[in-house]
């Protein structure tokens, strides 16, 4: 019976033990996967520069630097239309139609990692052809990066 417990006590403590090594294992693997997440959730000095080159480049009206900067697959909101266009041709016949009705402008405020997006306050003046104020507001732009490129971007007018 001694035998038959103090086998029992072993198969326990191996048994524990091996929880133990598990529980470190796994604690390893969750730090690891949170430092790879982090990592990749966290705004980069090249996607901010992207940003800020992508906006310079659309006030300007120079859409193959901006399309340069986009994911050949981007996801694009139709914020004068409605709906979205995908890919570079759609950005850019959407962005031709527009420009030939009115006269949008976008200056950045401010530019902050939120929530693993990257949000983007905007002051934005649209006018029409003739120069009067369409709207001028605070908009707020939120990104997603795909390759060091722009992969979609939603807009958000009121929260």
């Amino acid at each position: 019976m001694k035998l038959v417990l103090l086998i029992a006590a072993l198969r326990i403590i191996s048994m524990t033990e091996e929880l133990r090594i598990l529980v470190v294992v796994s604690n390893s693997i969750r730090l690891i996967l949170n430092k790879q997440i982090s990592y990749e959730l966290h705004m980069t000095q090249e996607q901010e520069d992207v940003i800020k080159r992508a906006y310079a480049a659309f006030n300007e009206r120079n859409i193959d630097t901006v399309l340069s900067l986009m994911h050949p697959d981007v996801h694009w909101p139709n914020g004068w239309e409605g709906g979205y266009v995908t890919g570079h041709e759609q950005v850019r016949e959407y962005w031709t139609r527009q420009w030939k009705e009115i006269n949008p402008k976008v200056y950045p405020v401010s530019i902050r990692e939120k929530n693993g997006l990257i949000e983007v306050e905007v002051h934005q003046v649209a006018r029409d052809l003739h120069e009067n104020v369409l709207f001028d507001g605070i908009v707020k732009h939120i990104y997603t990066f795909d390759e060091g490129k722009i992969k979609s971007m939603e807009i958000v007018k009121d929260e």
